[in-house]
Order: C-alpha cells, then structure tokens, then sequence
C-alpha cells in the first residue's frame, strides 16, 4: 500500500518473492507457489520451522544434482541453496583440512615461466576449491579425498 499498514496479503507476497529469491534460491524471479502456504504462516504471524524448510530444499538439489551426475548430464542452474552447501564446506572443511585461505595468495593473472606471479587474496570459493585441490605443496590430491574415505579426527571438527 501507498499509504497506511501494510497488509497481510501484500506481507504474504513479499514473504514469498523474499524467500523464494533469497533463502530457497528458485529460479524465476516472479511469485511461485513453493512457499505459499508458509508465506501466509509467517504473515499472520504464527512460527515456522525454516530450518527444517531449508534443510530439505538443500537436501532436494543435492538430489537433483545427483541424478545429472549419474545421467552424465551438465548441471544447469537448477535453482536452489547453493550459497548453504558453499557456507557449510566452508566451515566445514575449514578447521578440518587445516587450511587458512587469508594467509594463501592466488594469481591474478597470467603469466609466463621465470616471471614472479602476481598474486591476491582469494575471491571465491570455487577458486579456493580448485587451487587447493590442485596444490600438490599444500598436500596431494590423494590426501584431499582420503579425508572423505577415512573420516576427520575428533579435534578437527567444528
């Protein structure tokens, strides 16, 4: 409303473009009916367990992303919390492999043999990923997948 409180049907679609844009990831950009019934739970007011919401929304990409894999399909945008998973094997991995991306540096760019690199800070986490993945100085890439085999030690979990 231009004017005046805001309803309970103008809080139920922004509670529903809002999540589904920036919680639940979805694809379009326009009002769905993924969340309708929780957007009106929450405008009126009442609890939602979004927890449990978001867990089986990361849980149902991680489905999808399964099954193009084992089809050996390429992943398009599926939609979907992709910022959680990044978030969870960021704190995750973190403390386990031991590794503190603030003191690594990268290349900012191309560069020849015999030239010094020159280097900054980490931008992303995929960029992350593939550099230590692929560092044999900071362990080989035997090591890296050997933790997911064996499983972490007590101390290096969060």
């Amino acid at each position: 409303m231009k004017t005046g409180s805001v309803s309970v049907r103008e809080h139920t679609a922004f509670l529903n473009m809002w999540l589904e844009k920036f919680i639940f990831c979805g694809k379009t950009a326009a009002p769905t009916n993924n969340t309708l019934k929780m957007d009106e739970t929450l405008a009126s007011g009442n609890p939602v367990p979004l927890g449990k919401h978001l867990l089986g929304s990361v849980y149902h990409l991680l489905q999808r992303v399964s099954a193009k894999l084992r089809a050996d399909q390429p992943i398009s945008n599926l939609g979907g919390p992709w910022w959680f998973i990044q978030l969870w094997l960021n704190m995750y991995m973190h403390k386990a492999m031991g590794i503190k991306l603030s003191t690594m540096s990268f290349p900012s760019e191309e560069f020849n043999d015999g030239e010094n690199p020159i280097t900054r800070r980490c931008s992303s986490f995929g960029e992350a990923a593939i550099m230590i993945a692929n560092d044999s100085n900071v362990f080989g890439k035997t090591d890296f997948f050997r933790c997911f085999h064996n499983g972490f030690t007590e101390d290096s979990t969060i």
